[in-house]
């Protein structure tokens, strides 16, 4: 793996955390229901997750690395709203293309930052699927590189 791409995939692992650290952090303390602590608190584990993957690949390029950073960035890439489930995180950066139902038609988002949108039987959200496709770009990357790294060592 290039040097650069595992400092840029790392930073952004490490930025995108930090920024959804602190708007969970915002959203715990204004939460005043149980709701609001149990999924602040799956965000923030989240959130720490990604920091330490980002700090796992700058360190190295282990099969470990990898593994971790794989899981993380996989699950960036589906963006699902509905009445009963919605679930859409990135960190760092995202370009998502999606499909609003109620609307027929595509759309797309693209920012920087930090984001963990994850509900349950919010019925006035839209039903809406898409990819982030940044993600799965990073995802098959590191999928690229694990592989020839199996292959090296085998």
């Amino acid at each position: 793996m290039k040097t650069y791409i595992q400092k840029i995939i790392g930073v952004l692992s490490i930025g995108g955390g930090f920024v959804g650290i602190t708007s969970i952090l915002n959203f715990i303390g204004s939460s005043t229901g149980m709701a609001g602590y149990v999924f602040g608190g799956i965000a923030l584990l989240v959130f720490l997750y990604g920091i330490w993957c980002g700090i796992e690949i700058i360190k190295s390029s282990s099969a470990r690395a990898l593994s971790a950073n794989r899981v993380f960035w996989g699950m960036q890439i589906p963006v699902l709203l509905s009445p009963g489930l919605s679930y859409f995180l990135y960190t760092g950066f995202n370009f998502t293309v999606h499909y609003a139902f109620a609307e027929s038609g595509l759309g797309f988002n693209v920012s920087a930052g930090g984001n963990l949108m994850l509900s349950l039987f919010q019925f006035s959200s839209p039903f809406q699927v898409g990819i982030n496709f940044f993600a799965l770009i990073v995802f098959c990357y590191l999928s690229v590189v694990a592989k020839k790294l199996k292959v090296a060592v085998a």
